[in-house]
């Protein structure tokens, strides 16, 4: 598993790595809530997506391929072309600083 894939949240506020073990181990009041979520990461930039797109365009463009695969090899290619070109138009987020708001 990746280092900091996880973030942790107790009772409402963010736990910092290094403390993380105290934290955990400390008794919760009525209701407190624990959570813990995977953060998201998403690839550096879309040319992959774009690059397997236009090679499935093209392979959907071969002579003698049944009408079935074509279609589904020409969908699939426009939608992996159009999601990489989302991602690369699209703002890389930022995560939020892990801090504790004690």
């Amino acid at each position: 598993m990746e280092q900091r894939a996880y973030q942790v949240r107790i009772a409402g506020s963010d736990v910092v790595p290094d403390t993380l073990t105290a934290r955990l181990h400390e008794p919760l009041s009525a209701g407190a809530v624990m959570h813990i979520v995977p953060r998201l990461a998403g690839a550096k930039s879309g040319w992959a997506g774009v690059l397997l797109g236009a090679a499935l365009i093209g392979a959907s463009l071969i002579p003698g391929l049944n009408a079935l695969a074509a279609t589904v090899l020409f969908s699939s290619g426009t939608s992996m072309a159009l999601g990489g070109v989302a991602q690369m138009l699209a703002p890389q987020a930022k995560s939020p600083a892990m801090h504790s708001a004690d």
